[in-house]
């Protein structure tokens, strides 16, 4: 019996861990090569609302905070990411392959990330430091997924 008392225990504890997980789990589906593809993403969890943006090519996927703050993924984008916009970085058209990583404080103390790989850009704008560690840990997340 007590074997079986440590097994509800662990359990309980690893539930309960999961719930007061900053963040919660997404996909990002594409296609590559005329085959569906996707994207595991760990978003902050309190996000007011999903949107997507659909292009020519392009797909962009953001979730809006209450505070301001945005969180984003985008796939052979023809226009302008969050932080793009705000003029903080250049605009890099993504149906251009790259890589880098650009980022910083907006004049109002906000951070602000993108990080551009192959022909994704994922980032965040406008997110209070106190924030910073959960949207920095949701960024470093992503993890593709073999169809």
């Amino acid at each position: 019996m007590p074997m079986r008392g440590i097994v509800c225990f662990l359990l309980l504890l690893l539930v309960s861990c999961s719930l007061f997980k900053p963040l919660s789990s997404k996909k990002f589906s594409f296609y590559k090569d005329n085959k569906p593809r996707q994207i595991a993403i760990q978003v902050p969890k309190g996000y007011k609302e999903e949107k997507v943006k659909l292009g020519n090519y392009g797909k962009e996927q953001f979730y809006n905070y209450p505070d301001g703050a945005v969180f984003f993924i985008a796939l052979n984008t023809d226009w302008p990411s969050a932080n793009q916009s705000r003029k903080l970085i250049p605009y890099i058209d993504s149906i251009v392959s790259m890589s880098g990583i650009y980022n910083g404080v907006d004049k109002d103390g906000l951070y602000w990330k993108e990080i551009f790989f192959d022909y994704f850009k994922v980032g965040y704008s406008y997110v209070a430091e106190h924030k910073l560690q959960v949207f920095e840990h949701a960024v470093n997340s992503i993890r593709f997924k073999r169809p």
